[in-house]
């Protein structure tokens, strides 16, 4: 069967005393990492979602949850009546589930989207959808080693409307090692599943429903921060595995030809200006392997990877801190007769509190995207986010946000550009049950027309938490 593609482009005392808990913790890990590295690397989805959400080593809190860090338990406590109280700085927060040294916090959101888009592309109709998301984050509270890990999983399913099947999974989970007072080793294993998307430039003309696909993903690292200088030394194994497309008139065809491995080692240095101000340097190479040495057209996709940055980061505490850097950015095929796929980076993570209630967060990445299509090599994807919360009160909470996602097509048919907007609030009834609504707009222009959609949604639902 021919297939039918779009035409687009000092552990020395430290471990020994080891808790057991953490021993058995620290092999697990261990034994994830392991498997990961024994399948190796796939290309990173284009939904901003996806690399927001996916940091390997992150051992933060969620944005609505307070810090748990060990402090004393003997404090005096507030007054029931009158003056002396200390208000919490937010009451809102999960009060998690604690077993030893782990706190577990779960929470279930259930609610209904209306869209003029259901697919958010340019055959999308009218569509009322259900929407279910269940989320359980874990982590520790040790005084030195960190732990965590966060499972998402959402449901969108069709009530009325076009027929829209959504499942979304996904896992982070990370382990940190305080070697000494300088160094520190890093583990991470995440898992993805989702559909792919609508608007992708490999989207099939004859698919009825696009292919689902898993992104398993694991990650080793060390670094060591001294008086002046800093570096770090980080290795990363992913697979992208591809399901069956549905085709319209019946049947799959399958997309096996697109599964493929993916190594990669990034190195980072630089020094300290002050306490707040660290510029650094950051080169990455990277190989991706596909399963099959020729795809369905007979090209080669498999091929090399190098990326170069300059950066700064920042640490002003919680009122100002992130990084940002630039850079150029280069993925090279095996294929003579396909063109590189390079150009400028940037990259961006900044979280900046201008007043108390108030955080705006900025997110930006560049990435390559493969192809599918004959002749076609690829192309480079610009996503960025800014979005802005703000406590009315202590029950009710303002967001409102702008993203968009620019494609640099390599197979001169110009850019894509996508912009979305999104207004939001929720409210707090009790400490476990929340309110949230939304309103989001999302369109594509692009130079060719037959790719342009728009979007108008609206959403209303009920957060349980605990």
């Amino acid at each position: 069967m021919v297939k039918t593609r779009k035409n687009t482009t000092g552990l020395k005392g430290s471990v020994r005393k080891m808790p057991l808990k953490l021993a058995l913790l620290v092999a697990f890990f261990a034994g994830s990492s392991n498997l990961v590295f024994a399948q190796n690397l796939p290309q990173v989805p284009e939904e901003p979602s996806f690399w927001e959400s996916t940091k390997t080593v992150r051992f933060i809190q969620n944005e609505d949850e307070e810090p748990s860090r060990a402090s004393r338990e003997n404090l005096p406590k507030n007054p029931e009546q009158g003056l002396g109280g200390r208000p919490e700085a937010n009451p809102f927060a999960p009060l998690g589930i604690r077993s030893g040294n782990f706190m577990l916090r779960p929470s279930l959101e259930q609610g209904l989207r209306a869209t003029s888009n259901s697919k958010n592309s340019s055959s999308g109709k009218n569509a009322v959808l259900s929407e279910t998301q269940l989320r359980m984050d874990i982590q520790t509270d040790l005084p030195r080693h960190a732990a965590f890990l966060n499972l998402t999983g959402n449901w969108i399913k069709t009530i009325s409307g076009d027929d829209v099947s959504e499942p979304f999974l996904l896992l982070n989970s990370g382990l940190r090692l305080d070697l000494d007072n300088q160094s520190r080793l890093n583990l991470g294993f995440d898992y993805m599943l989702r559909r792919e998307s609508a608007s992708s430039p490999n989207n099939l003309d004859v698919a009825d429903e696009n292919p689902l696909f898993h992104t398993l993903s694991g990650t080793v690292g060390i670094e060591r921060e001294g008086n002046l200088l800093f570096g770090r030394a980080d290795a990363r194994f992913d697979r992208n595995i591809y399901g069956d497309a549905d085709l319209t008139g019946g049947g799959t065809i399958s997309q096996s030809d697109r599964n493929n491995n993916y190594v990669s080692a990034k190195l980072r240095g630089g020094f300290q200006v002050s306490a707040a101000l660290k510029p650094f340097v950051e080169v990455e190479a990277g190989k991706r392997i596909y399963d099959d040495k020729y795809d369905h057209n007979g090209f080669q996709r498999s091929g090399n990877q190098y990326a170069a940055n300059a950066g700064l980061m920042f640490d002003l505490g919680e009122k100002f801190n992130g990084e940002l850097s630039v850079g150029y950015l280069r993925s090279q095929l095996d294929d003579d007769r396909l063109r590189n796929v390079d150009g400028l980076a940037f990259n961006a993570l900044v979280n900046w509190s201008p007043q108390r209630g108030t955080d705006v967060a900025l997110n930006a990445r560049t990435l390559v995207e493969g192809a599918t299509t004959a002749n076609v090599s690829g192309s480079l994807l610009y996503l960025a986010s800014l979005e802005v919360k703000h406590n009315i009160r202590s029950n009710l909470i303002l967001t409102a946000g702008i993203d968009t996602r620019i494609r640099d097509n390599k197979d001169n048919t110009g850019f894509d550009y996508t912009y979305g907007a999104q207004i939001g609030a929720t409210y707090w009834v009790n400490r476990f049950v929340a309110l949230n609504a939304r309103l989001r707009h999302e369109q594509m222009k692009s130079d060719l027309a037959s790719r342009d959609y728009r979007s108008n949604s609206i959403y209303v639902g009920m957060k349980l938490q605990r």
